[in-house]
């Protein structure tokens, strides 16, 4: 019994120093845990301390992030220097536009081409050219036969003189007649009509005889757009010798894709430039007007040609190609911009506008252009102030990466 009880009390013992180690075990792996939750915290505190550090760095935009982090900020004399100036954003009525090509011609009517009305050798009065200016009656050239084989003017006045007295004398010889009715009346209108040709071929040919040679003069005061002959040429009769331009005005003929017929009736004015320069026209405001405008398509060019009246200018020359936009009767208000205010980047279109900050790069959608003019459909709001002159300028000063005069100069040419 005593050895019993004496192995009940070892076991008792036994377990309680087991629970004692296990607690210490226990209490050891706690405090190894808080020690490295502490340290845990304490790099933390470090990383926090490492941001703090770098709180007033500016962040740097993504690749392709669009939001400026800056505004672009110049001196007033540095704005004067760049050529910057501002207008607010306005919502104004848009017309909806057609694009065609086309081309510049002569006016209808106000070109005359000069022919020859005898056959025989050029001989320019004075040198002229295309673009001469010269005065209605104003002697050009002559055409002379002297010494030719055939017929010389001398001979073919005298033979006009000859052919209009006997159309005369047959004429009033058919008058007397026809009192007695021994004519008919078909027969004196024939006679008069015959004697008032012959009149006017003879006075045409006096009118430009002289010295042995066909005087030849300007129909009208105008200039010079085409000389068809050269010093000595042989001409004969009918053939063209030059053409004079009034330049009062000019056609301009667009050629507008078949797809627009419907909205053709609607069209206005257009706007235009030409080959021969980089700005953009308004028929409307020179004081042009719609002609007219076909109503089949063109079997050559499958396309419909749209006419307007221009008034001439020196740099509207018959001939040159040009850029069109046909402009359709206003529309709804949109916020239009200048075209000079807006600018290209990796294919995104920018305005600039302007705040008590500076200049700030705002992206837009554009809804439409005339060619002088951009409807905007997002990206600014109407009274908001943007830059219509010296925006290139102020893309320049953005990529110098400075803001100083010396950006601002750098922008500026000389």
């Amino acid at each position: 019994m005593k050895k019993i009880l004496n192995w009940t009390i070892s076991l008792l013992l036994f377990a309680l120093l087991a629970s004692c180690g296990h607690r210490a075990s226990e209490n050891a792996e706690a405090t190894h845990n808080h020690e490295a939750g502490h340290n845990h915290d304490h790099d933390h505190a470090g990383d926090a301390d490492h941001d703090h550090d770098h709180e007033g760095d500016e962040p740097v935009a993504a690749a392709g992030d669009h939001a400026y982090r800056k505004p672009i900020v110049l001196t007033p004399e540095q704005i004067a220097e760049a050529g910057i100036s501002t207008q607010k954003a306005e919502r104004k009525p848009f017309g909806e536009v057609i694009p065609a090509i086309g081309e510049v011609l002569p006016l209808q009517g106000d070109q005359a081409t000069v022919t020859a009305r005898s056959e025989g050798v050029i001989l320019f009065d004075r040198k002229v050219y295309e673009g001469t200016p010269v005065a209605s009656g104003e002697r050009l050239l002559a055409i002379s036969s002297e010494g030719m084989s055939r017929e010389g003017q001398a001979e073919q006045l005298a033979r006009e003189q000859l052919l209009y007295e006997a159309a005369r004398s047959r004429y009033e010889r058919n008058v007397e007649l026809s009192k007695n009715q021994l004519v008919t009346l078909s027969e004196l209108q024939q006679s008069e009509t015959d004697y008032r040709s012959a009149e006017l071929r003879l006075n045409n040919l006096k009118k430009g005889f002289q010295d042995g040679a066909l005087r030849v003069t300007a129909p009208q005061a105008g200039y010079v757009t085409e000389v068809f002959v050269n010093q000595g040429d042989y001409v004969t009769i009918g053939q063209p010798l030059f053409t004079v331009s009034k330049n009062r005005d000019v056609v301009l003929r667009a050629e507008v894709s078949p797809q627009y017929v419907a909205q053709l009736p609607q069209v206005v004015s257009a706007n235009f430039r030409t080959s021969a320069g980089a700005d953009f026209f308004s028929v409307q405001e020179l004081g042009g007007r719609v002609i007219s405008y076909g109503r089949q398509i063109d079997p050559q060019s499958h396309l419909i040609p749209f006419y307007f009246s221009v008034p001439y200018r020196t740099d509207f020359v018959a001939g040159s190609f040009a850029e069109i936009k046909l402009v359709m009767r206003d529309g709804a208000p949109q916020i239009v911009v200048p075209k000079e205010a807006l600018v290209e980047d990796f294919g995104l279109f920018f305005v600039y506008t302007k705040d008590d900050h500076g200049f700030e790069k705002r992206e837009v959608l554009p809804a439409g252009s005339d060619g002088r003019r951009v409807a905007i459909k997002s990206g600014i709001a109407e009274g908001e102030e943007i830059v219509t002159a010296g925006a290139p300028r102020l893309k320049l000063i953005e990529r110098l990466g400075s803001l100083g005069a010396e950006a601002a100069h750098a922008g500026h040419s000389h």
